[in-house]
């Protein structure tokens, strides 16, 4: 059955079909709640009635669902029309590009796309493999090619293993590829001899695939064909492709080497993990010229061409001995230096909203913002030939600092102003207003171009301070301008947008687009642009004098970078000689634990995984939990009783915030679909579509519903005032009230559970702590926490307010009534080690170090931080050009 443009299934309106296979077709359509492209899946209706068919769709529901990874598409919603005769259907995400089946027509790709790509499919087979999933029909119409990278298609024959799921189906070989519509043997090409066999497939059967793919990319030829599907067979069991080397004599021996145990016959020959393969492959793109020497050609030339060479070998040999002298006394290259810097003890980098780091011009010095044991972030300036780092006084609360073209100061943003204090120390120097910096940029003549706010344009200012001046114009629907960097001309500079990098200059406000979907940049002469991509980090070739960008990004074979994705900032920095510094990535890996009032463990819910955010319903008895990386996530439900989760969410993306209404039938967030936190409500019952209860330009994250349901605290991340509290109501009106609104960062707002008070915690002091105030706001406040305190949370009744202080659980006695008479905070139990992920200056704006109370008060629900970031820092140098 194939439908016609227009045709809605839900909310998904057709606006052209895709492509067609042995399953159903594809179609492109719009979802018409968020007004984007998404791909729609049909299972075909004659395959409809078929229980295997369904089941193996719904497979491929549950594994991608599952799956949330950069290289894996995504999976949005699943849905099923109503009548006699129902559509099955997935909703995923939409890919531009083309099909690696697609490319192939072309020829073979050059070897650094191979090894790019391969290192791609492996990294997600990896993750896909560590959640049990086989894929177990990887080829290349499952391979899209987009900007982005490489992303893997049709989990529909996945198998999942070790109790995830049931064993391999029957019709595994049936199933025609897309792109390969009325070939015979689509499938049978990338299949391991295991499966051909009939004998249970792992996790190795897939990198028999991998390689198979890598062979054909580098080859233009598939490693093993027939005339018929027998000839075929017997090739796979008991033939060895030639090696590549024969076909592509350049090709990297390496290379042939990796594809080779890819395609062993026993699977005990092969790599054992897609990782081994992943890393295998990015040391071949490191390895350069090395790994790229030329195998021997096998086949000898006629003598014509022998005769040829011979005389070409001799004239090469004059040549060489000729240059000999010259050879000696040119310098060698220097070799690649690539090493890791500790931070002082009882230091951390901020695992949260990481707040930048910045080498000196001459890479011989790097300041970063550093977490000290007292929970406030300074600066810190580590020579790098030395193993000490040295906090910087009068850096208190620094965020995003950048260096002086000689190296002789540093700028930097702290209490809502913009500072520079010279390299050696000394007192900072206020030099403007900067409520909410959003990084800067220094050039030989002495201006500094800054962003001041959290969302606005760039502004100019002398390096002696004064009043700042305009400097660019946001455009169309463009909310921000951020992260300049002054190109080595002075007058030049990059800039980030809301998703892609620009180039300005300071005679003309004009911008123009440079890279789509970057984040910030960074340059080194001649032409080295480096940016990223989430978590990969890349670099391109660019003409700093024309402004143009030449060939294709390629990402760097370092390491991944950290990467915080509201604000599109990659922790990297680099020096105008080509010394690079970056915060590797590390996704904290934690597991949700129940503890009682004298921190004893009483179990844990759950496995450990990537949790966001997590709160605890009102009666005790279900969480809600963010799950997933910072951009791939989604919000899960967990009966506590049955152990069961279900999934909530089916829009893969970047969620927090999680607050129940006081019944525990509706569940609010916040949801960033465009990069900006927007508040949404989403009930409980099965039918029920999240709705987003308004909508700003600012970043918004929910905190609590009054216990009439009829109000919604939430903080608001506003350009001059930092975070205020705010009310809004929930009667579809959506007015927005200032609750509290101060200069300070005001969050974590919690209504008392008879609605008359409202507990928060704020910076107004020299540190954060708790107050309570009267609702509806009076100017009265109490605060409540003696020495630091954060993330307050109430007891059923209201008789007691807990919040974390000084690495303890600690409880307040609250006076009932009309009167507020808060009685000594009391610690309870103290946090072990891991405990708690963040301090008290770093728990973000969403998290919350207690996520949620029982109503007796008797059990605590926490985070337990398994897996913390490496308080460390990579430098590599002599990188450039190699």
């Amino acid at each position: 059955m194939q439908l016609s443009i227009g045709t809605r299934l839900g909310p998904y309106e057709i606006t052209a079909p895709i492509g067609a296979g042995g399953m159903g077709e594809v179609y492109r359509a719009t979802d018409t709640r968020l007004d984007r492209s998404v791909a729609v899946k049909i299972l075909s209706a004659e395959f409809a009635g078929n229980s295997s068919l369904r089941a193996r769709f719904e497979r491929e529901a549950k594994a991608i669902s599952s799956l949330s990874h950069s290289h894996i598409c995504a999976l949005y919603d699943v849905g099923e029309t109503a009548g006699d005769a129902p559509l099955h259907y997935l909703v995923m995400e939409y890919l531009e590009g083309e099909s690696l089946a697609e490319r192939l027509t072309k020829g073979p790709l050059p070897t650094e796309q191979v090894v790019r790509i391969g290192a791609e499919m492996a990294d997600a087979l990896d993750k896909a493999h560590r959640r049990g999933i086989i894929h177990r029909d990887l080829k290349p119409g499952n391979v899209m090619l987009t900007k982005s990278g490489a992303k893997l298609l049709d989990f529909g024959l996945a198998q999942m293993v070790a109790g995830h799921a049931e064993g391999v189906e029957n019709d595994a070989t049936a199933h025609r590829p897309l792109t390969e519509e009325g070939t015979l043997v689509g499938t049978f090409q990338y299949m391991s001899p295991e499966q051909l066999e009939g004998r249970p497939a792992d996790a190795r059967s897939d990198l028999f695939a991998l390689g198979a793919l890598l062979y054909e990319m580098a080859t233009g030829r598939r490693a093993f064909e027939g005339k018929s599907r027998a000839s075929l067979i017997a090739a796979i069991l008991d033939s060895d492709p030639p090696p590549i080397s024969e076909l592509r004599p350049m090709s990297p021996p390496a290379l042939d080497r990796v594809i080779r145990a890819c395609l062993a016959k026993d699977p005990d020959d092969r790599w054992q993990t897609a990782h081994d393969v992943m890393l295998q492959l990015r040391w071949i793109s490191e390895g350069g010229s090395k790994a790229g020497v030329a195998a021997p050609v096998a086949k000898r030339r006629v003598v014509r061409e022998r005769l040829a060479w011979s005389v070409a070998a001799l004239a090469m040999a004059l040549a060489i001995v000729f240059a000999a002298g010259f050879i000696r006394r040119a310098p060698k290259r220097p070799p690649l230096v690539h090493f890791s810097i500790e931070t002082p003890e009882k230091v951390s980098l901020f695992p949260f909203d990481e707040r930048g780091i910045a080498l000196s011009p001459d890479g011989s010095r790097l300041a970063f913002v550093g977490s000290g044991p007292d929970g406030r972030s300074l600066i810190y300036l580590r020579p790098l030939s030395s193993n000490s780092a040295l906090p910087m006084a009068g850096t208190e609360d620094a965020s995003y600092p950048f260096w002086s073209p000689d190296g002789d100061f540093i700028g930097f943003f702290a209490g809502g102003k913009l500072k520079k204090i010279g390299s050696g120390g000394g007192p900072p120097q206020v030099l403007c207003d900067a409520p909410a910096g959003r990084g800067g940029t220094w050039n030989a003549a002495g201006t500094i171009v800054f962003a001041p706010t959290i969302s606005s344009s760039l502004y100019r200012v002398s390096a002696g301070g004064g009043k700042p001046v305009q400097a660019t114009v946001l455009s169309g629907d463009m909310m921000r301008h951020r992260w300049p960097v002054f190109l080595p001309d002075g007058h030049h500079l990059l800039l980030a947008g809301d998703r892609d990098l620009y180039v300005t200059s300071l005679e003309s406000k004009e911008i123009k687009t440079l890279i789509e979907d970057a984040s910030n940049a960074a340059f080194a002469p001649p032409d080295h642009l480096l940016f990223s991509r989430g978590e990969v980090l890349m670099e391109q070739k660019m003409d700093p004098q024309l402004l143009t960008i030449k060939g294709e990004p390629v990402p760097l074979p370092f390491g991944s970078v950290a990467y915080w994705g509201p604000k599109r900032l990659s922790i990297f920095s680099i020096a105008r000689n080509g010394t690079m510094a970056f915060l590797p990535a590390a996704a904290a890996i934690s597991r949700m634990v129940m503890v009682d009032r004298n921190g004893r463990e009483i179990g844990p819910v759950g496995e450990a995984a990537h949790y966001e955010d997590a709160a605890l319903s009102p009666d005790g008895k279900k969480i809600a939990v963010v799950k997933g990386g910072a951009r791939e996530a989604d919000i899960w439900l967990v009966d506590i009783a049955e152990s069961r989760w279900s999934r909530f969410t089916f829009h893969p993306g970047q969620y927090g915030g999680l607050t129940w209404n006081a019944d525990g039938s509706v569940l609010a967030f916040f949801y960033a679909p465009a990069g900006i936190g927007q508040l949404y409500t989403k009930s409980l019952s099965r039918d029920a579509d999240a709705t987003q209860v308004v909508q700003t330009k600012e970043w918004m994250v929910p905190y609590s519903f009054s216990p009439d349901g009829r109000l919604l605290l939430f903080a608001r991340q506003m350009n001059a005032t930092s975070y205020d509290i705010y009310s809004v109501t929930l009667d579809g009106k959506a007015t927005m009230t200032p609750v509290v609104q101060t200069p300070f960062a005001e969050l974590r707002a919690r209504f008392s559970p008879d609605g008359k008070w409202f507990a928060y915690d704020s910076n107004e002091s020299s540190r954060t702590e708790v107050y309570v105030r009267r609702y509806p706001p009076t100017a009265d406040q109490w605060q409540v926490s003696a020495s630091g305190g954060i993330s307050p949370v109430w007891r059923g009744d209201g008789h007691e307010l807990y919040f974390f202080g000084s690495e303890s659980i600690m409880a307040v006695p609250m006076a009932a009534g009309d009167r507020l008479n808060p009685g000594t905070p009391i610690p309870l139990f103290r946090l072990p080690g891991r405990m708690f992920t963040g301090s008290l200056s770093t728990a973000g704006t969403s998290g919350k170090l207690i996520s949620g109370v029982t109503p007796d008060g008797q059990k605590f629900l926490l985070r337990s931080t398994t897996e913390e970031r490496t308080p460390s820092l990579n430098i590599v140098m002599n990188w450039l050009d190699r």
